[in-house]
């Protein structure tokens, strides 16, 4: 996708300010824009060259930053494919309503700590209940 510079800032502004709290909702012409840019996603993190982010915004800044630095030089980049969003499995989400345990798209919560394994807050979740039995 061949814009200027102008086009691409106003473009990229825009993304920015639609995506806010949305999670993963890119139209084509946006994940062009940051395929261009260099960024991916990988079904849970932004990434932009050896960098990840939780928010398409931070990814677009910082690609956005360099850019504006005069040591810049343009090439092609290769972005990170662009996954779906990691969902949990069957499996999973019945271990997650057996324990409580709930998940935000990203991440796997369970009393106030997040995770990103859901093996990883399934057993804090079970020591928590044996801790609790007398």
């Amino acid at each position: 996708m061949a814009t200027n510079g102008s086009e691409s800032r106003n473009v990229n502004q825009a993304i920015r300010v639609q995506l806010g709290n949305e999670r993963h909702a890119l139209r084509d012409v946006e994940r062009d824009v940051a395929a261009s840019m260099g960024i991916g996603f990988d079904g849970r993190f932004y990434r932009y060259k050896t960098f990840r982010y939780e928010r398409f915004s931070d990814a677009i800044s910082y690609a956005e930053l360099e850019r504006r630095r005069p040591q810049y030089r343009a090439t092609v980049i290769d972005a990170p494919p662009w996954e779906k969003p990691v969902e949990p499995s069957e499996q999973e989400q019945r271990v997650m309503a057996a324990l409580g345990i709930t998940f935000d798209g990203r991440y796997y919560r369970f009393d106030g700590y997040r995770y990103e394994q859901c093996g990883d807050a399934a057993n804090y979740a079970q020591s928590r209940t044996r801790e609790k039995r007398p």
